[in-house]
């Protein structure tokens, strides 16, 4: 998706938010597994993922090799109670961003990635040492 520079410039001024709300522990994200987080409220839920993708790269003539390359999708979803169906909740899109479509925002969302990561290793940290047996 590409946007234009205005819609961009929001877009990271809402991710410097989010990331510096990581940061200060406001934000509870849970790992879905090692490349995928998610952060859920009453009424939405927001997943960060990232995606390795190996591929070919030309490095001269006659001369090509692989390269990994890392991105990050983002994606925003209403949770909405179905009145038929006992209470059921659905998800609905309402945001997704592939960072392989725009480096910038990409880099925001390795930041983002990173400061999740950092602050559920620092809880598993913490509740390490809270369970070490003493003598």
């Amino acid at each position: 998706m590409t946007m234009p520079g205005q819609e961009s410039q929001e877009l990271q001024s809402y991710l410097d938010g989010l990331i510096a709300v990581t940061r200060a522990g406001s934000v509870q994200w849970t790992s879905a597994n090692p490349t995928t987080f998610i952060w859920q409220t009453e009424n939405a839920r927001f997943t960060v993922q990232r995606v390795e993708k190996t591929g070919p790269v030309v490095l001269g003539v006659g001369r090509i090799s692989q390269q990994k390359k890392i991105s990050y999708v983002f994606q925003a979803h209403e949770l909405v109670k179905q009145a038929a169906g006992g209470g059921l909740t659905t998800l609905q899109q309402r945001f997704s961003i592939e960072g392989s479509e725009n480096e910038e925002l990409n880099r925001k969302l390795d930041e983002l990635f990173d400061a999740i990561r950092s602050g559920i290793f620092r809880k598993g940290l913490e509740f390490l040492k809270e369970h070490l047996p003493t003598k």
